[in-house]
């Protein structure tokens, strides 16, 4: 698919930015480390009054707005040409002004430091990947498969982003997720973490990665319970060829943002407390996605990942 036609998407031009993306360099950190088709008026009205409506009606009346947008259909090239979403009604949004929203999340929590912006581009294509590539303020790629992701760097050509693998990985596909990815994000066994250190040295190759943690508690989720964390952690930091630089992990899937909230906070506290206990930087805390990234800066995140709201819901094929 191509993104030939830039509807309502300016491209890349350093000057239209000025300090609203900040660009960024993998070396400036102390450790490395989301159905669209465009329609107007009455689904525009027909959002306003979703947002009136209670979280379980909401979401059943999204996917009927949802459902009236792609009957509608804007054609095959304006659906991959632009960049903009609106949450939860599944428009894109344009990814400056997620980043702005990004930017007043961290302003409301009272720091000062970078938001890293990881582009969540798992079951999206490469000509969506590149037009996202224009926005200075992506810092990352996340891709949730190691097949998938090496399908897509065969064709992707140069790329200034580098790529985190931010899914849950298989012992066997260790050696080529090492091959294909700048980070990973998923370390959630001493025994993947110990088969990770082995084949990267192999490879003659250092990899930054992040600790997962399942601070929700559902079934559903990978990572490792927090009570054994600890345990990964000292395996995680015997191992020469990793580098940890934090911790990551995913929200939990309800309405109750206290829930939200705490699920984060439980992380930023094991994230605290292995700095006090180990002594290292772990700059690191990826938290936070297209539904919740600016309760996740409120608690402390400094690096979330979004998909959906910037390329639209997934596509499975």
């Amino acid at each position: 698919m191509g993104g030939g036609n830039l509807h309502g998407l300016q491209q890349h031009n350093p000057r239209h930015y000025g300090t609203t993306c900040e660009k960024h360099s993998p070396d400036a950190m102390t450790g490395e480390s989301e159905r669209h088709n465009t329609t107007h008026g009455k689904h525009d009205t027909a959002a306003q009054r979703v947002r009136n409506t209670t979280p379980t009606l909401r979401r059943v009346r999204e996917q009927h707005i949802l459902q009236q947008r792609n009957t509608a259909g804007a054609g095959e090239n304006e659906r991959t040409a632009t960049l903009h979403y609106t949450q939860r009604t599944g428009e894109r949004m344009n990814a400056e002004k997620i980043y702005e929203r990004i930017q007043t999340a961290r302003d409301k929590s009272g720091r000062t430091d970078k938001i890293y912006f990881v582009a969540v581009s798992k079951t999206h294509t490469v000509d969506e990947m590149h037009e996202a590539e224009k926005f200075p303020c992506i810092d990352y790629f996340g891709e949730n498969r190691v097949q998938e992701a090496e399908a897509k760097r065969k064709t992707y050509g140069t790329s200034r982003i580098p790529w985190r693998l931010i899914g849950h990985l298989q012992a066997n596909k260790a050696r080529k997720a090492l091959e294909l990815f700048d980070t990973i994000d998923s370390v959630d066994t001493p025994e993947l973490a110990t088969r990770l250190n082995r084949i990267a040295g192999e490879l003659g190759k250092n990899i930054p990665v992040l600790i997962e943690v399942n601070t929700s508690g559902e079934d559903s989720k990978s990572g490792v319970d927090p009570e054994n964390f600890s345990q990964l952690l000292d395996v995680v930091r015997e191992q020469e060829h990793l580098r940890l630089d934090g911790l990551m992990t995913i929200g939990p899937i309800t309405d109750d943002e206290s829930k939200i909230r705490r699920a984060f906070a439980n992380l930023r506290g094991l994230c605290e407390n292995a700095r006090t206990s180990t002594g290292l930087a772990l700059p690191v805390l990826s938290m936070g996605m297209s539904g919740d990234f600016e309760s996740a800066i409120l608690e402390g995140s400094t690096m979330v990942r979004i998909g959906t709201l910037l390329f639209g819901a997934r596509v499975y094929s």
